[in-house]
């Protein structure tokens, strides 16, 4: 899956652990908003996100 590589890489980067578990939090965010508005996330709008 291609969040866990993006959390992968930076681990092998040497990111401070604080770093990619911020980012882990907020990506989790993202997807599921995504995947409850029925939404590609990776070919997400503004305007498809912005929408409630």
């Amino acid at each position: 899956m291609p969040a866990c590589a993006f959390l992968q890489s930076l681990r092998n980067k040497g990111r401070s652990p604080n770093i990619e578990r911020v980012y882990a939090g907020r990506l989790a965010l993202y997807l599921n908003h995504c995947h409850a508005r029925r939404i590609d996330w990776a070919a997400a709008s503004f305007l498809a996100l912005s929408q409630l």
